[in-house]
């Protein structure tokens, strides 16, 4: 079924029913056993999720340093302003 992944596991209860675990994927096509056929490219469930973590980690990293880069910005912009202050006072003396 294009659009999901579906992964069937016995329930934990030990009832004999089975749980399924779905994945949304926007272009894709299931193969067997919950593997997703994107392109020439087959995913598990499990590396999907892993592909998910590791781009979430990373989007932190440049929100990260997107932060480190604003504050040292402003620390350029106070200092340029102290020299400009600076350069002001020797400009009267």
């Amino acid at each position: 079924m294009p659009g999901d992944a579906r992964e069937d596991k016995e329930k934990p209860d030990g009832s004999g029913g089975r749980e399924i675990h779905m994945t949304e994927i926007k272009a894709g096509e299931v193969t067997v056993n919950g593997h997703i056929a994107l392109g020439d490219f087959i995913i598990s469930d499990r590396e999907l999720e892993n592909l998910y973590a590791y781009l979430e980690e990373k989007r932190r990293d440049r929100e990260q340093e997107l932060t480190e880069v604003t504050r040292k910005a402003g620390h350029m912009e106070a200092r340029n302003h102290d020299l400009d202050r600076l350069a002001g006072m020797l400009e009267e003396m």
